[in-house]
């Protein structure tokens, strides 16, 4: 059985240890925010000593286990296929951009190959490191520091966008949802959300020649997705200019995360911004739960998991699967028994050796494709 669907920040993803990221992957599912890869790859020019840089990234990438997670659509291609009218699904699932599609006589499928952010975190455990690499992540530092809410803050006092006091969070995502949806500013928010996420001229032409089309539809209408992102980038706008959060450099980074919020079923996070922000702009079918709590729950998994003998492991595996104990005070368990249904023993019967050299023979074309 496959837990939630698990995106983790990166003080969530840090604070884990090896053991119980390898408890998180047996009853979660992570998915990897390509901004997590970055932020992770970030710390190899945190440390101006070389060498000690490689190390905090190798011990982190170790932490992915191999390739890591499914590698999820970054927002800025998510935001600009929202704004074209691709559907973005906002229920939970890990959009990919990059699966293909294969065919034999059962039919048709999707089979994703390792992202290349899977490969690279498979060189950073061993201390591998391009070129690329070290200035991207010199240039990510230099970003981090510099790049603020100010300009978007400017863009708006440039067009006598007054932003009404908020007195707590609440209020700042009522007023957020408020300018959102105000019918004189749509086009003002396309335009905004094309520049917040780099997005060509070419394509904010063809954006604004489809909403023309669409007899100027509402944004949230228009492009769901999109919607959220501005949803979410309003609000923290909001919150640090009534000085409701703190202003920080790296408000900007908090902010990625909560663009791929629609992208999971439970959000993880010690980060303070996340941890007043996001509930506000989850759904209700979604849950937040904070990092520490989360370490908590996979250190008592992981220890009740060390106490079994190996007997008592394989028949709790044969009963159970991955379904978490029966342990109503770990977050955990009540996430998994909300959002997988309370156990229920599966039926059927196993496969066979022959099924299984069936698949693998299958597959076999797939996975190491003639050259």
């Amino acid at each position: 059985m496959i837990g939630p669907n698990l995106i983790l920040d990166k003080s969530a993803f840090q604070m884990l240890g090896k053991s119980e990221h390898s408890t998180l992957n047996a009853h979660y599912r992570p998915g990897l925010p390509p901004i997590l890869a970055m932020e992770v790859l970030g710390d190899l020019a945190k440390n101006t000593i070389s060498q000690a840089g490689q190390s905090e990234v190798a011990i982190l990438a170790a932490k992915f286990f191999g390739s890591g997670p499914i590698v999820i659509v970054s927002a800025q291609n998510a935001c600009e296929a929202s704004l074209h009218g691709y559907p973005v699904p906002l229920t939970g699932q890990f959009p990919v951009d990059y699966a293909r599609i294969v065919e034999d006589d059962g039919g048709y499928g999707f089979m994703l190959d390792l992202h290349e952010l899977n490969t690279a975190i498979m060189r950073w455990q061993d201390g591998q490191f391009e070129e690329t690499e070290r200035l991207g992540a010199k240039m990510w530092r230099t970003w981090t520091n510099e790049v603020t809410m100010e300009a978007f803050g400017e863009e708006l006092r440039s067009r006598s966008i007054i932003i009404p006091r908020a007195n707590n969070i609440g209020e700042a995502l009522r007023t957020a949802e408020t300018l959102a949806n105000r019918p004189g500013l749509q086009l003002v928010w396309i335009r905004l959300l094309c520049r917040r996420f780099n997005i060509s001229n070419e394509s904010l032409h063809q954006v604004i020649s489809r909403w023309n089309y669409h007899r100027a539809l509402m944004v949230r209408q228009f492009a769901p997705y999109a919607y959220h992102c501005l949803k979410a980038i309003l609000l923290l706008h909001t919150c640090t200019r009534h000085k409701l959060i703190g202003f920080k450099p790296t408000n900007n980074i908090d902010l990625e995360y909560l663009f791929y919020l629609p992208f999971c079923q439970v959000f993880a996070s010690n980060d303070k911004l996340h941890r007043l922000i996001a509930p506000k702009l989850l759904r209700e079918n979604q849950a937040f739960i904070s990092g520490q709590n989360l370490q908590d729950d996979m250190k008592s998994l992981s220890d009740w998991w060390d106490g079994l003998d190996e007997d008592a492991r394989t028949s709790y595996r044969d009963q159970r699967g991955f379904y978490p104990p029966e342990k109503p005070e770990t977050q955990t368990f009540r996430l998994f028994r909300r959002f997988m249904g309370p156990y229920c023993k599966p039926e059927g019967t196993k496969l066979t050796e022959e099924q299984f050299a069936d698949i693998r023979r299958r597959l076999e074309p797939y996975v190491n494709p003639p050259s």
